[in-house]
């Protein structure tokens, strides 16, 4: 007998796609990433449906009527696992759709931020789109995921934690239009450097503006959610071949419940507006991350903390007048991605 397959055994890779109408192939050499053994959850999404059981004047349908379709739905594949330098600026390409720059030159610092600020994507012609890989028996069972989006992505840290919990974390879920199954993923892929993660031995400073000024404060929980709600559009021969996207994006920060913090409750109850930047690093030095997420708290920021009070401070992202952005991304990860 055939010996058990464990998740540990499965690999997941990406690769960027050039556009909408080529995808990725199986020879091609995809970036490994390092997601939670387990987290990798690939839903083909294939519709059957049963016609009327009327020919045969039984209630149990028939096998020769019924009708699968395959082909027009979306795809999905869900993960998790440590945020890394190598490639954290490729799941934000994806959830945000819009590369404002990239250095010339090491470590080729970029900044992202949300292309729905100010235009729609159309995906046919232009977008971030992505192969995305995996296998876990060589040569029998490769899967791709063509034309790959981010419908959700989560970037997420703990400061309270210890070990592996401590480090930032991603999570979300990559939907396409089609699903290549049965394949050979034969390319000699790129290695994910396991050492450069984020929270590790450099912390990282929060600081606010507008709602109340704190500067490096105590924060307890750090996480910011994109939720960009992706429905098919366009469709050429069934197949989907276009995105619609209706993101929403939300910060969430932690603190303690103290004289400092409190006076985040008047400003919810004023709607005032505001900024929250999260930092590690130093500008132009590689391992630099910065994301600033402008908005207005969006819920009442009493919580807890266990057996403590806290202030729980989310913010729904706006488009800042000033900034003419709702959410800013800074990344200096050593890749030249050629952006």
């Amino acid at each position: 007998m055939a010996a058990d397959r464990t998740t540990r055994q499965r690999r997941a890779g990406l690769l960027q796609q050039t556009n909408f109408a080529t995808a990725r192939a199986a020879a091609d050499a995809f970036e490994t990433v390092n997601w939670n053994a387990g987290s990798v959850k690939v839903n083909r999404n294939v519709v059957i449906n049963d016609f009327d059981v009327t020919s045969t004047g039984g209630l149990m349908p028939k096998q020769s009527r019924a009708y699968t379709d395959a082909v027009s739905t979306l795809k999905s594949i869900g993960f998790a696992g440590p945020a890394l330098r190598s490639t954290l600026a490729l799941y934000f390409a994806a959830a945000l759709q819009k590369v404002e720059s990239e250095g010339a030159l090491t470590p080729f610092q970029k900044v992202l931020s949300p292309a729905f600020d100010s235009s729609i994507v159309d995906f046919s012609t232009s977008g971030y789109l992505f192969g995305v890989a995996t296998d876990n028996i060589t040569g029998t069972d490769g899967e791709i995921l063509d034309s790959a989006v981010l419908n959700s992505f989560t970037f997420s840290i703990d400061f309270n934690a210890e070990g592996i919990a401590k480090l930032a974390q991603i999570s979300g879920e990559w939907i396409g239009n089609n699903i290549q199954t049965g394949l050979n993923l034969s390319g000699v892929w790129v290695a994910e450097a396991l050492s450069n993660f984020f929270n590790d031995t450099s912390g990282f400073t929060l600081n606010t503006t507008g709602f109340t000024s704190l500067t490096d404060y105590c924060k307890k929980k750090y996480t910011l959610t994109i939720n960009n709600k992706v429905t098919s559009d366009c469709r050429s021969n069934s197949k989907p071949n276009n995105y619609k996207f209706s993101p929403e994006i939300i910060t969430t920060v932690t603190f303690p419940y103290d004289s400092s913090t409190v006076a985040l409750l008047s400003a919810y109850s004023s709607g005032t507006t505001g900024s929250v930047t999260l930092s590690t690093g130093s500008t132009g030095v590689a391992g630099f991350l910065e994301i600033i997420s402008y908005g207005r708290i969006s819920a009442d920021p009493r919580g807890t903390d266990g057996a403590y009070e806290a202030i729980d401070l989310k913010i729904k992202n706006e488009v800042n007048t000033s900034a003419t952005k709702s959410l800013q991304v800074t990344i200096a990860d050593g890749v030249d991605r050629t952006w």
